[in-house]
């Protein structure tokens, strides 16, 4: 059905009224919707499909606050069949949308020069790993050690607590709190809909991980070539 002149003043009216109250003008919203349309296509997948964290909580508390003010005209599309998630704008469609896919044991990659079925092709060689459920962390996954002598455990669950607590100003969103010393858990809290089974994202911290597992295996001969490619 064509609009007529009035439904087309009143639609660019608002698209206006839209944008002045977001704060913004043409050229930033070319620059920056998608900037911020791949960053949560890209962590609400994660948060989604690797972490196994609630929809609404995602949107709401961990991806929406570190994009506004461009949440406002969000649109999300999870698929469950492909295991994709789009993010596009009410403003300019599907013009800067970005889309995420995630494949079981690799995470979930932006996708931008392959499709879904080339990214499935590519093949890691995964190891699974078995841990027992009653043994002690970190060799299983049985929870807090015994108590240790010389550990204050009121002071210790109090700021637990407030690494937790939420502050207006600042969305602190804490989903997981585990505190080791000397090879043995002391105490593990989680929140919202995080669980001790759920692989958080890392952020840098992965980085860290990874280049000293690099170093690991070079140092002990089992990386010579560095150059080669990790994907067959």
């Amino acid at each position: 059905m064509s609009q007529g002149p009035r439904a087309t003043t009143l639609l660019s009216v608002f698209f206006l009224a839209l944008i002045s109250t977001l704060g913004l003008h043409g050229c930033s919203l070319r620059h920056e919707i998608p900037i911020a349309s791949g960053y949560a296509a890209k962590n609400i997948c994660s948060d989604y499909f690797v972490s196994g964290l609630d929809p609404r909580t995602i949107k709401v508390r961990l991806v929406g606050p570190q994009i506004k003010p461009f949440d406002k005209i969000w649109r999300i599309d999870i698929d469950e069949d492909k295991k994709n998630v789009a993010v596009s704008d009410i403003i300019f469609g599907n013009k800067y949308a970005h889309e995420a896919h995630y494949r079981e044991g690799l995470g979930c990659t932006l996708l931008h020069e392959l499709a879904n079925e080339e990214l499935n092709q590519q093949t890691l060689p995964l190891k699974t790993l078995s841990i027992p459920n009653d043994a002690e962390w970190p060799i299983g996954s049985g929870g807090p050690a015994r108590p240790m002598d010389g550990i204050n455990y009121s002071s210790l669950k109090n700021s637990v607590n407030n690494a937790f607590r939420e502050n207006d100003d600042l969305g602190i969103n804490t989903l997981a709190v585990a505190v080791a010393y000397k090879n043995r858990l002391l105490i593990e809290k989680y929140a919202m809909s995080a669980t001790v089974q759920s692989r958080l994202i890392g952020w840098s911290m992965t980085k860290s991980f990874t280049s000293t597992l690099v170093g690991l295996l070079f140092d002990q001969g089992q990386l010579n070539n560095c150059s080669k490619p990790l994907t067959t």
